[in-house]
């Protein structure tokens, strides 16, 4: 893989296939950000079990955990299971992509989505609701995942916001919408937004051509 996304096109007799071959995720996001939650997380848990003894480490694990998972791996991780090479095939029938299988009456639209928060829109506070109590442990749970993701979301920004504008450029989802339903359902993802337009239109003409109108919207 490299940093930008490309698919090829083939046919064979009636059915038009895209052979898509996603970009790779950004290292840099992960070399900046696994060390700073690990070390995060080891903060936050010793000054738990000091505080609050074994009680208090689980504490001091688990609430900044969920917090950074939320903040910060949570689009990663997900991006990570639609970044994978993928043919997309068309014919008559409908469109195939993976195990997925669409029947040509029942497509409704393609649809391209950003697979990642853009950063220009994340929230940037650095101080997380948490859930206090009068316990001294989650007293310190709470004010260790204020540290935490001061230092994480605060001392980098610059660095941070790059980071993540490169990883999101790099997340781009084709999706599809059937009859009958609101809920689209990714064909294939870890693209680059050139990439995945040109695609969209590819698929949306070689749909035209077996015959089934599709409108291409841009999410």
């Amino acid at each position: 893989m490299t940093s930008t996304s490309s698919f090829s096109r083939r046919e064979v007799g009636e059915a038009v296939h895209f052979d898509v071959t996603p970009a790779r995720s950004s290292l840099g996001f992960v070399l900046l950000f696994a060390p700073m939650t690990l070390a995060g997380l080891l903060i936050t848990t010793v000054i738990g079990a000091a505080v609050g003894g074994a009680f208090g480490a689980v504490v001091g694990f688990a609430v900044p955990a969920v917090f950074l998972w939320w903040r910060i791996w949570r689009n990663y991780l997900c991006s990570l299971a639609h970044r994978q090479p993928m043919t997309i095939s068309v014919d008559p029938s409908g469109l195939r992509s993976g195990t997925q299988q669409f029947a040509a009456g029942d497509i409704v639209e393609l649809n391209l989505h950003s697979g990642y928060e853009d950063p220009d829109t994340r929230p940037l506070a650095t101080s997380p609701t948490v859930w206090v109590t009068d316990s001294p442990a989650f007293a310190a749970a709470h004010a260790a995942t204020n540290i935490v993701s001061s230092a994480v979301l605060g001392a980098t920004s610059s660095l941070r916001d790059g980071l993540f504008e490169r990883q999101a450029a790099r997340s781009f989802m084709l999706t599809i919408r059937c009859k009958q339903s609101n809920q689209s359902q990714v064909l294939t993802g870890g693209l680059t937004r050139d990439c995945a337009e040109a695609l969209m239109n590819d698929i949306a003409a070689a749909l035209r051509h077996c015959g089934r109108p599709i409108t291409n919207e841009r999410g």
